[in-house]
C-alpha cells in the first residue's frame, strides 16, 4: 500500500509492545478501521502479575472511560486525600507531625489487572506474538519492516508502544537518548496486613514524607490477580549519589542487597518509623530500584513510524501520568485516523502528532519542577521556613497538570 493511498482499512498495521500502551494502540488501529494487526511482545509470560500501582486522576478516569480505554470491571481503590509529614524529634506520633492536607483524587489500581482488562478487549482478529522480540526496525519509503531473530516482516505502519527503550523510537530517531536527573528512587510493595500499624493511615489517603533532598510516597493499591485485599505501594526517591547503581536511568531494577541497604539505613535515618517500617518490612523479591531520567523525541511521528506512551515522551515518575498519557495518546490516535476518511492516512498521522507532541513537552517539564522542588533541591522540611511542601507544590503544577493534562474533547 503506497503511502498516499487513502484509508487504514487495508492497510498493514504493526505494534511493537504488548504492555498498556501496545494493547491501547491496538485498540486504537481496530477501532479506527484497520484489518490486519498484529501485535509483538518480547514476554512468554502473562503480564498480569506485573507492575505495581497505577494512579488515574478521576477526571482523567471519566475522559478515558469515555473514549472506551479505561472499564469498570477492574478493582480499583479510591483515594481523596493527601497528607504531607515530616520527621520532627519533638513529634511523639510515629507517622511524624503533619504539616499539610490536600485533596487528591485518584483512582488506584493494580498495573497488571489493568493491563488484563485491556488485553481482553484487543479482538481475536488482532495477531499477538508473545515471545516475539523485535531486534531492529528497517523504514523504507513504501514499507517498513520488522526484524525478529530469525524472520523479518513488512508492514505499512508500525507504532512503537515499547517503552523508553523502544526500538522503534531507535531507528526514527537514533539520537534521542534517556537523560538522568541524577538521582533513583527505591521502590517496593508488600501486603497492607503485614503492616502491624496500618490502621493509624486511614484508606483514602495517601502520604508525602518529605526530608532533604528527597521524599517518601505510599498509598495502597489493589493486590494482583488472585490476591486478596490491598497491597502498599511505596517510593523513595533520593538524592544520595552513595546509593546509585550504575546502571542506565529509567531502568526498573531487582537490585538488592547493597541497595535495600542504602535505602533501609535512608529510612531509618530520615523517615518518621511509621514510614520506615515500610522499607523494612518489604521482602527482597519485593523491592526494585529505579534510576530516574525522562526523555522527549522531536516528534511522535516519523515517516510510517509511530510513537506511543514512554516510547515517545517518557516523564519522572513524579507526575503520575504514564498509563494516563498512555491512553490517551492511543484516545487520540484513534480519533486522527477515524476521521482520515478517504484521505491519506499519512495526513491522519500529522494531526495526531500535533495534538500529541505539546502534551508530552508539558508533561516532561512538571516532572522536571517536581524533581528540583522535592528532590534535588528540597529543603529541611521540618525547618524550612518558607512556603510548605504543599504550596511548593501549586506553584510548581499552577494549572493542575498532576495526574495527566486534559484529554481533548
Amino acid at each position: 500500500m503506497s503511502q498516499t493511498e487513502s484509508g487504514i482499512t487495508g492497510a498493514r498495521a504493526a505494534v511493537v509492545g504488548g504492555s498498556i500502551a501496545g494493547c491501547a494502540a491496538a485498540l486504537a488501529l481496530h477501532r479506527a478501521g484497520a484489518q490486519r494487526i498484529t501485535v509483538y511482545e518480547q514476554a512468554h509470560e502473562d503480564l498480569a502479575r506485573r507492575g505495581v500501582g497505577v494512579g488515574v486522576h478521576n477526571k482523567r478516569h471519566t475522559e478515558l472511560r469515555t473514549a472506551g480505554y479505561l472499564g469498570t470491571s477492574t478493582p480499583w481503590l479510591q483515594l481523596s486525600r493527601r497528607t504531607w509529614f515530616v520527621r520532627d524529634a519533638t513529634c511523639p506520633d510515629p507517622m511524624g507531625r503533619s504539616v499539610a492536607t490536600d485533596a487528591f483524587p485518584f483512582r488506584m489500581y493494580h498495573w497488571g489487572r489493568l493491563w488484563r482488562e485491556l488485553r481482553e478487549q484487543v479482538p481475536d482478529t488482532v495477531t499477538f506474538r508473545t515471545g516475539a522480540r523485535i531486534t531492529g526496525v528497517h523504514a523504507q519509503e513504501r514499507e517498513a519492516v520488522l526484524h525478529t531473530k530469525t524472520s523479518s516482516h513488512a508492514f505499512d505502519l508500525v507504532v512503537g508502544a515499547d517503552g523508553h527503550r523502544s526500538v522503534v523510537r531507535a531507528a526514527a530517531f537514533p539520537r534521542t537518548q534517556l537523560l538522568s536527573a541524577g538521582y533513583l528512587a527505591w521502590r517496593g510493595v508488600l501486603r497492607a496486613d503485614r503492616m502491624p500499624r496500618a490502621r493509624r493511615w486511614p484508606a483514602d489517603t495517601c502520604a508525602y514524607v518529605v526530608f532533604r533532598e528527597g521524599h517518601l510516597f505510599a498509598c495502597r493499591v489493589p493486590g494482583p490477580p488472585g490476591s486478596d485485599g490491598p497491597q502498599i505501594n511505596w517510593v523513595l526517591y533520593s538524592a544520595n549519589q552513595s546509593a546509585g547503581t550504575g546502571h542506565a536511568p529509567g531502568e526498573v531494577l531487582a537490585e538488592r542487597g547493597a541497595c535495600q541497604e542504602a535505602a533501609e539505613e535512608t529510612a531509618d535515618a530520615l523517615l518518621p518509623p511509621f514510614w520506615a517500617e515500610l522499607v523494612h518490612l518489604t521482602e527482597p523479591r519485593d523491592f526494585l530500584v529505579q534510576p530516574i531520567g525522562d526523555l522527549l523525541t522531536p516528534s511522535y511521528v516519523q515517516g510510517r513510524l509511530v510513537l506511543i506512551g514512554d516510547a515517545a515522551a517518557c516523564a519522572r515518575p513524579h507526575v503520575a501520568a504514564g498509563a494516563v498519557k498512555a491512553l490517551q495518546d492511543a484516545a487520540v490516535l484513534e480519533r486522527a485516523l477515524g476521521a482520515a476518511g478517504n484521505r491519506p492516512w499519512h495526513e491522519a498521522l500529522q494531526h495526531y502528532n500535533t495534538a500529541r507532541t505539546g502534551n508530552g513537552n508539558a508533561v516532561i517539564a512538571l516532572g522536571r519542577r517536581f524533581g528540583e522542588t522535592l528532590v534535588t533541591e528540597a529543603p529541611d522540611w521540618a525547618s524550612h521556613p518558607g512556603p510548605s511542601p504543599a504550596a511548593c507544590w501549586q506553584q510548581c503544577d499552577p494549572a493542575g497538570e498532576f495526574g495527566g493534562l486534559r484529554l481533548p474533547a
